[in-house]
């Protein structure tokens, strides 16, 4: 058996689920990284994590997307879904929050997939299709960044140059 699940999205672009066990079987607890890929890009979706927590994630928002039940809340058209996302790592004030069974969360997260520590995936309905969206995620919202390296960039900067890295719409047949 291959270690490597490959779900075609259109004729160049495809999302690889890439299984580091040899083993024929596939384990709910084995670890998979999961990666974007066209012709000229490639983005780490999902790293070094179960693949139980990540098809169901893609299992549960298709079928959510499939029958309608999710339109990007008003809140998130304006300045996008990623930037805001970032803005909420930060704290910062003015964000929709809604409540859950465990407490307050913010409104994007109800469309978040994969996240891994550079970008974020997200899955919702746009224009009665289903739409993939990846957005990139500042760095330093999860670690202490040397601020001498040439790597650092202050969360200011990255917020003026944010740019989302792609949104694709698929069929609900595709889904």
């Amino acid at each position: 058996m291959s270690n490597l699940i490959t779900y075609s999205i259109k004729t160049d672009e495809k999302i690889e689920v890439i299984r580091f066990s040899e083993d024929e079987n596939i384990k709910r607890y084995e670890e998979v990284s999961i990666i974007y890929k066209d012709s000229d890009k490639e983005y780490i979706l999902y790293t070094n994590d179960f693949i139980i927590e990540a098809l169901l994630a893609l299992q549960n928002l298709l079928i959510k997307a499939i029958n309608g039940e999710l339109e990007l809340h008003s809140s998130l058209v304006e300045k996008g879904i990623g930037f805001l996302s970032n803005e909420n790592f930060q704290n910062s004030q003015g964000l929709v929050m809604i409540k859950g069974k465990e407490g307050e969360f913010w409104v994007g997260d109800k469309y978040l997939l994969w996240d891994s520590m550079n970008h974020q995936t997200w899955i919702y309905n746009l224009n009665g299709e289903v739409a993939i969206e990846v957005t990139p995620t500042y760095k330093w919202h999860f670690e202490e960044p040397d601020k001498q390296s040439d790597e650092y960039l202050a969360y200011e900067d990255f917020r003026k140059n944010y740019k989302t890295c792609f949104i694709k719409t698929i069929t609900k047949n595709v889904a």
